[in-house]
């Protein structure tokens, strides 16, 4: 439980007729419960061979080294499990105290969190408008009449490089797209330090997707760290996890 949940709670009961008080009391927790369903929220799964499917590298932390990768993959089998659940490694091996995800292989079973569908396999939710919120972290899609129908924790800029605050559009969006690392860009970096390109991959500093925004160097994108969602700053872009800026760019 953090600020994250508890946004998402408040913003929950605001839709569904309930006092917005970001707690989680016994009606919301019974309209939680109804929303959700009946499918249990965790499920056995069985491990494919994609799924341990590399390549997988070793992300140093020095830009200029990132840069002679061929891929900004994953780092393990674990990391790309962990994220197709929406959830930390830690999660996955408290779930699995048995199995050893550093070894595990394709046609093992384990229990992991029964998360929503893909977003390229699901059905279209219709955003007609983003809204974001500086201040409280979090990122809502509305559809036409004004509804939210996507909710999403976010990072955004700090003082020293902040997101802007005006309206601006979708003009592009790229998925698995290519870094550059510009150092007139970032407040903490010298100006005359050497640009870089980084390949792509979900390790990437703009995650699986990069969607431009109308003001120059701005954008919605991914991450390669998606504990710091809602809690770090950004370079004034839009930070979602992974799986929240896929499913956005669909």
């Amino acid at each position: 439980w953090g600020k994250n949940s508890e946004i998402a709670v408040y913003w929950f009961q605001e839709q569904h007729g309930l006092e917005p008080t970001g707690d989680v009391d016994e009606a919301t927790f019974r309209a939680i419960a109804a929303a959700a369903g009946t499918g249990p929220a965790i499920a056995n799964y069985t491990v494919t061979a994609d799924d341990t499917k590399g390549p997988f590298v070793t992300i140093p932390e020095d830009v200029y080294a990132q840069a002679k990768l061929d891929c900004m993959c994953y780092e393990s089998v674990a990391e790309k499990l962990a994220e197709k659940f929406h959830t930390t490694i830690e999660t996955l091996e408290l779930l699995n105290p048995q199995v050893r995800l550093s070894d595990i292989q394709a046609g093992q079973t384990i229990l992991a969190l029964a998360v929503r569908t893909p977003a390229a396999e699901s059905a279209p939710k219709n955003i007609a408008r983003i809204a974001i919120s500086i201040k409280g972290n979090y990122f809502h899609g509305h559809d036409a009449n004004g509804n939210i129908v996507f909710h999403a924790p976010t990072t955004l800029g700090s003082k020293y490089d902040p997101s802007p605050t005006e309206t601006l559009k979708l003009v592009k969006t790229a998925f698995d797209p290519h870094f550059k690392y510009q150092p007139k860009l970032f407040a903490e970096v010298p100006d005359d330090d050497p640009e870089a390109n980084l390949q792509p991959g979900p390790n990437s500093p703009v995650g699986v997707v990069w969607m431009a925004l109308s003001k120059p160097h701005y954008g919605i994108h991914g991450t390669s760290d998606p504990d710091s969602i809602g809690y770090a700053s950004s370079h004034g872009c839009v930070r979602l996890t992974n799986w929240d800026a896929r499913e956005v760019a669909h």
